[in-house]
Order: C-alpha cells, then sequence, then structure tokens
C-alpha cells in the first residue's frame, strides 16, 4: 500500500550516505521516507514492480501537474542503514538483499521487486536494518 503521509526515519551512519536530486513524474506525490523509483525517462515516481528503486525520500515533495517539469525535485538518499518494518523479520535474514515491494513496504523476495538493501541487523520479529544501497553502481 502507498503512504498517504510521511514517516518517521530511523537512521543510522548518515556519514556515509548519498543525497542525489531527481526531477519528480508528472501527478506523483513522493512523501518523506517513501522508497522512489526512477522511470525509463529519468523521472522520480513512487515505487512500482517495473521501475528501479534509486532510494528514500528525504522530504515530502510533489509533482501535481500533468506535465513532467524539471524543477519539482526531489532528493532522495542511499548509503545508510535504516529500520524497515518486516514481518516475517528473523535472524537468518541478516546479510540477505531485500527488495522494494511498494513505497512503504519490502520483501526478502525478488521476484519482480526491486533491489533495496542488505540486511545488517535483526531487530525483532517486526523489523529489520538495512544499508540502503538502491541506486548504488
Amino acid at each position: 500500500m502507498a503512504l498517504t503521509a510521511s514517516k518517521f526515519r530511523q537512521v543510522k551512519e548518515i556519514d556515509k550516505a548519498t543525497n542525489r536530486s531527481f526531477p519528480i513524474a508528472s501527478n506523483q506525490t513522493l512523501y518523506e521516507g517513501a522508497i522512489v523509483a526512477i522511470s525509463t525517462t529519468g523521472y522520480a515516481k513512487i515505487q512500482a514492480a517495473s521501475l528501479k528503486c534509486v532510494g528514500i525520500a528525504l522530504d515530502t515533495k510533489s509533482n501535481t501537474t500533468t506535465t513532467l517539469d524539471t524543477t519539482k525535485r526531489v532528493d532522495v538518499q542511499t548509503g545508510h542503514l535504516e529500520y524497515f518494518p518486516y514481518t516475517s523479520a528473523t535472524a537468518t535474514n541478516i546479510n540477505r538483499s531485500f527488495y522494494a515491494t511498494a513505497d512503504d513496504t519490502i520483501s526478502p523476495a525478488a521476484s519482480t521487486n526491486n533491489f533495496l538493501g542488505v540486511c545488517v541487523g535483526f531487530v525483532s520479529s517486526t523489523g529489520v536494518w538495512l544499508r540502503v544501497l538502491a541506486g548504488k553502481a
């Protein structure tokens, strides 16, 4: 399910993060903390199965017009550690790749999902710490 508001982010190792800016596709609202994807034309969109994940939105931004506008941009972050809720978390998830299934949901199942990062810490059965590597070359 897509986010309908900004989410509280729990992050670590911000000093290892890389921030990048992308123009926002038309009719898109990207909330702070959302997993952001990039379209084939280079515009930021809400994460979807067919799009490449590029990072986590640093603030809420939108392009509510029906046209592409390169002046409306969202900053995304990658390279840091971030906590994500995951209801099936176990210690065996450590060192496993995780994939974005929506702008606020993760899974260790690749399927049609997009690579987000690697699990570096198991918190409880309800969440994990990921090294966000989406968009890294």
